[in-house]
């Protein structure tokens, strides 16, 4: 569905589960921490729709999929748009009802926590207990 990212030798995917969005935080900072790897991170419930996090040589990427039938695209894009953010990936999955949105977190770095946060819950109108899957891996940058 999605252009599946580089994965290299090496890297492990790394999946855990967790109840409430108060875990949130803890993934953000392997996600956020410095050094030669570049780090992904995936974060999905429930629903179609799910969020994928990049931290690329210190390129900080977020990925909201949002499906159709779930009516949160215009929410999604609401928090984005509540910081000055504007995607710069925003693309139709062909055949799968399905909107892709791409958004550089540079300059938002130092309020990830709460960006991501809200994403959730006013973004895709998750339940603070609410059963969450994170899915990890890194690489090495090249």
């Amino acid at each position: 569905m999605l252009q599946q990212t580089k994965r290299h030798p090496g890297s492990t995917l790394t999946v855990r589960s967790a109840e409430g969005l108060r875990d949130v935080a803890k993934h953000l900072l392997r996600l956020l921490e410095l050094g030669a790897k570049s780090r992904y991170l995936v974060i999905t419930w429930h629903e179609m729709n799910y969020v994928q996090l990049m931290n690329q040589e210190g390129v900080l990427t977020a990925l909201a999929v949002v499906h159709e039938s779930t009516h949160r695209e215009q929410a999604v894009r609401g928090v984005f748009g509540a910081v000055g953010l504007a995607p710069t990936l925003d693309e139709a999955v062909a055949g799968w009802s399905v909107r892709v949105l791409g958004y550089p977190l540079q300059h938002a770095t130092s309020s990830i926590e709460g960006l991501i946060s809200d994403l959730l819950r006013t973004g895709y109108g998750l339940a603070e207990k609410v059963r969450l899957e994170f899915g990890s891996w890194e690489s090495d940058a090249s």
